[in-house]
C-alpha cells in the first residue's frame, strides 16, 4: 500500500510556508515561478515546500528544490532532545541529523513516534539522503487494526523502498517498493516475525544500484533484482534508483474519513479511536532504537561535482540525471526557494 502519511501531514506541515491555496501540481501542470515548489500531495508553494517532501518533477523547474543533502554513515540514536520539529527545520543538516512531527518522547532506552486518538499520526525522518546504501534500525511496532507503522526510504520523486506493518497482523512484515510513485499492488511480499509489537527486532535494507535486499535480525527475507523490474513500454527499469531519506511512522490507515476505502481495507479494518490505548496511556505509538547507515559510493558513471548534496541536471530524474554536487542544502528562512535560499553560497 502506498504510504501517505506525508501526504496527510502536508496540510499542517506547510503552515509557516508561503502556499498557493488553490494551486495544484502534476505531470500537466507544473508550479509557477513564485510558488516553485510542488510538495508530494500536489500543491504549491515556498520555504518548507521546497525541502524534504519537494518533487522537481512537477515544480517550476528542477532547482526549485532545494538540494538534497548526502549521505552522512554513523551509528545514531535518536532521541527526542536531539531532533527538531519539522517545521523549524531550514535544510541545515549539522543543526540535528534527524527531524519529526507529531509528538514524541524519550522512553526506556528508545524515542517513541505517538498517535493520540483522532490524530494523523506522526514520523521521524533523516535530514540527510542516501544514494544507494544501507540501513539497519532496532523497531517496535504499534498494534491495532487499521493501524500502521512504517520505516521507509523515500524519494523526492518519489522512489520508495519500505517496511510496513498492518496492526492486527503482528507477525507479519510486508516488503515493498514503488517508483517513482507508480501503483504496483504485485510489489509488495510478506515476511514472517516475531510479534512486531511486543519485541524489538533489527530491520535492515541493504540497497544498491543492481538490488534490493530487506533483512530481519540478520536473516535476508527478500531480494529484488533490478534486472526483474524491466518495463518494456517505458524501456525503463522500475526501480528505486533515486537519493532518499529514512522516515519512520504511524499513521490512522483504517480512519475512512481520511483514507480511500482500499486503504482502509488493507490496513484491517476501521481504526477504533475507543481503543483502551487511548486512555491509557493516551495513544499508540511505534518505538526506535540505534539506526546504522552506511553509505556505498555513487554509481561509476556518476555525474560526480563534489560530495555535499544530490540534485538533478533537468534532463530528467532517473539514476543517471542525479549529480552529487557542492551545493548547500539550507534557506535563509521559510521565504525561499532552491533559486533563492538567501544564503551566500
Amino acid at each position: 500500500m502506498k504510504f501517505t502519511l506525508v501526504q496527510t501531514l502536508a496540510a499542517t506541515l506547510f503552515a509557516a510556508a508561503a502556499v498557493a491555496d488553490t494551486l495544484s501540481c502534476s505531470a500537466d501542470s507544473h508550479c509557477p515561478e513564485d510558488f516553485p515548489c510542488c510538495s508530494n500531495e500536489g500543491t504549491c508553494g515556498t520555504g518548507s515546500y521546497c525541502l524534504g517532501p519537494c518533487d522537481p518533477r512537477y515544480s517550476f523547474n528542477s532547482s526549485s528544490c532545494m538540494p538534497a543533502p548526502a549521505c552522512k554513515a554513523g551509528t545514531y540514536t535518536p532521541r527526542a532532545a536531539d531532533m527538531m520539529n519539522q517545521t523549524d527545520y531550514l535544510g541545515n543538516t549539522s543543526v540535528t541529523d534527524f527531524i519529526y512531527y507529531g509528538e514524541i518522547e524519550d522512553q526506556d532506552d528508545s524515542v517513541i513516534i505517538k498517535m493520540p486518538a483522532h490524530s494523523v499520526g506522526g514520523v521521524i525522518s533523516s535530514t540527510f539522503y542516501l544514494w544507494y546504501g544501507k540501513v539497519s534500525f532496532k523497531f517496535k511496532t504499534s498494534h491495532n487494526a487499521g493501524v500502521v507503522s512504517a520505516a521507509i526510504l523515500f524519494s523526492q520523486v518519489q522512489d520508495e523502498i519500505d517496511y510496513e506493518f498492518v496492526g492486527s497482523e503482528l507477525e507479519v512484515a510486508e516488503t515493498n517498493f514503488y517508483f517513482e510513485g507508480t501503483q504496483n499492488y504485485t510489489n509488495s511480499v510478506k515476511a514472517a516475525a516475531s510479534d512486531t509489537y511486543a519485541n524489538w527486532h533489527t530491520y535492515e535494507i541493504d540497497w544498491s544500484e543492481d538490488s534490493v535486499t530487506w533483512s530481519i535480525d540478520g536473516v535476508s527475507v527478500r531480494t529484488l533484482n533490478k534486472a526483474d523490474t524491466y518495463n518494456d513500454t517505458s524501456k525503463e527499469y522500475d526501480f528505486p534508483q533515486t537519493p532518499s531519506r529514512l522516515q519512520f511512522s504511524i499513521w490512522p490507515a483504517g480512519d475512512p474519513t481520511k483514507n480511500a476505502p482500499g486503504t482502509v481495507e488493507w490496513a484491517g479494518g476501521d481504526i477504533d479511536w475507543n481503543a483502551k490505548d487511548f486512555s491509557d496511556p493516551g495513544y499508540l505509538f511505534v518505538a526506535l532504537d540505534t539506526i546504522d547507515v552506511v553509505c556505498y559510493d555513487p554509481p561509476s558513471d556518476a555525474q560526480v561535482k563534489g560530495n555535499t548534496s544530490y540534485i538533478y541536471d533537468g534532463n530528467g530524474f532517473l539514476q543517471s540525471n542525479v549529480i552529487v554536487s557542492d551545493k548547500e542544502t539550507w534557506m535563509k528562512d521559510l521565504g525561499r526557494t532552491g533559486f533563492n535560499t538567501g544564503q551566500d553560497k
